[in-house]
């Protein structure tokens, strides 16, 4: 290379910088449940099977799954960008039932890492419950002279939910349960007659679906 070519090149390198095309680094994220170290014990209490470990910057975005006990993962070679860090906590049929994030975080040079910490809170875990009535001949709500049906959702005695739905219906789906104990009841009156259907303490599991079948007879 000729100098001429060589003060080009060291100018525009000081204009501009000598930077890599397309610069990366490393980052590794670090978790707690709460304020505990992620061990066997810890996480078994928390009923903490692995993690998810998300991390994002809407045009790169990587997910990996880790023991819950290893409490660390390094995620290198990540394109230089601002990163969010989800961390969530699965039990033993991948749901999530702790999480924690971190925002704008920033890949650190290539063999050191920047350490994003993250503490994992228990979340609020939900399933769907769903609900079938019919008569013992049939789902024939004419013939029985029924037009509706309440359906109530209980947990401890608290009122989740009342709806009152056409009986012709059949059917009745909600999400978003509190798991736990659930009761559930299907009432109707029947040419002045009542008529229900009680279940009590049904276990609905985080992230679980719970199915009832209700024959609607005459209460007592």
């Amino acid at each position: 290379m000729n100098r001429a070519w060589l003060c080009v090149v060291v100018l525009a390198c000081a204009v501009t910088g000598c930077m890599a095309e397309n610069p990366s680094g490393d980052l590794r994220a670090v978790w707690s449940i709460g304020l505990d170290e992620p061990t066997s014990a810890s996480c078994d209490e928390a009923g903490i099977a692995s993690v998810e470990l998300a991390v994002r910057s809407g045009q790169h975005d990587v997910t990996e799954i880790s023991s819950c006990q290893s409490g660390q993962r390094t995620f290198r070679q990540l394109p230089v960008a601002s990163y969010t860090v989800t961390i969530s906590g699965l039990d033993g049929n991948d749901c999530p039932i702790y999480e924690g994030s971190a925002t704008n975080v920033t890949p650190g040079d290539p063999g050191l890492p920047e350490d994003v910490t993250i503490a994992l809170e228990r979340l609020p875990t939900e399933g769907t419950v769903s609900v079938e009535w019919m008569f013992e001949d049939g789902r024939l709500c004419g013939t029985h002279g029924v037009d509706q049906v309440t359906v109530t959702l209980m947990s401890d005695d608290v009122e989740i939910l009342t709806t009152f739905l056409d009986c012709e219906q059949g059917t009745f789906e909600t999400l978003a349960v509190p798991s736990g104990a659930v009761d559930v009841s299907i009432t109707a009156t029947q040419n002045g007659t009542p008529l229900c259907h009680v279940e009590t303490g049904l276990d609905l599991v985080p992230c679980g679906d719970l199915s009832v079948l209700a024959i609607l007879e005459p209460c007592g």
